[in-house]
């Protein structure tokens, strides 16, 4: 059976909550305070396997770390799109092989 919306949505932020300092949440907060970041349920695409399994579903993760015209602002964002390192998005979502 595969997981549900909110389920994913948790584990996302769970992983996203591994990067110091990144205020986390598993849907839109209604006040930004940055640096935060939440995923958004972008599309489902089902039966992509007989039986209902291997259900796809794409997220979208917002950033907000401030001003676009603040420079330290975009220096965090370097740091959150990067492909490695301490502060990647990329590898704190992809350290979890369930997601």
């Amino acid at each position: 059976m595969p997981a549900t919306v909110s389920q994913v949505a948790d584990g996302i932020k769970t992983r996203l909550a591994t990067i110091s300092g990144l205020r986390t949440f598993s849907y839109q907060p209604e006040q930004l305070n940055p640096p935060i970041a939440y995923p958004s349920l972008s599309s489902v695409i089902y039966h992509r396997a007989f039986g209902g399994g291997n259900v796809q579903m794409v997220w979208i993760i917002h950033v907000v770390v401030g001003r676009y015209l603040d420079r330290t602002a975009h220096a965090l964002l370097d740091d959150y799109l990067s492909y490695s390192g301490a502060k990647s998005i990329r590898a704190a979502l992809e350290a979890d092989t369930t997601l």
